[in-house]
């Protein structure tokens, strides 16, 4: 990674109209934290792959990401309409299962050995939002 190749990610993020890129800060001390997005966005179809990522070892501790997600999942499904979210994440990854579990993903395919991670081939979990699910589980009203 280089400032350049930097400086052309946020130029292409800034110009896409196929993700929306968000950087996630500490709100007392506005320390950048990690990012999160709604990528590979489809407005035809209506639905976007959901992810997240903190890499300051200080917040994650659950709390931040539970925060982040629920505003993600809001913003897909009540302010751009979206009615599918998928999340990819290896099997083995610390937080990533029960993370899309509490918010009642579903798993919808593996991808078997497809990951290097952590010296090893990994599994790769593929799950699903519906929006519907989520209003259901929420009590909103469509």
């Amino acid at each position: 990674n280089s400032e350049e190749a930097q400086e052309i990610f946020y130029n292409q993020i800034i110009l896409s109209k196929s993700s929306l890129v968000l950087s996630v800060c500490d709100k007392k001390t506005d320390k950048h934290i990690g990012v999160c997005s709604l990528s590979s966005i489809n407005w035809v179809h209506r639905n976007a792959d959901i992810a997240l990522v903190i890499g300051d070892k200080k917040y994650k501790n659950g709390l931040v990401a539970v925060e982040i997600m629920t505003m993600l999942i809001k913003i897909a499904f009540k302010r751009i309409n979206l009615l599918n979210l998928k999340s990819v994440f290896v099997s083995n990854h610390p937080t990533t299962p029960s993370l899309v579990n509490l918010f009642k993903f579903k798993q919808v395919g593996v991808l078997k050995d497809y990951f290097f991670y952590n010296d090893k081939y990994v599994d790769v979990i593929i799950t699903q939002l519906k929006r519907e699910d989520w209003q259901k589980r929420n009590n909103i009203k469509k």
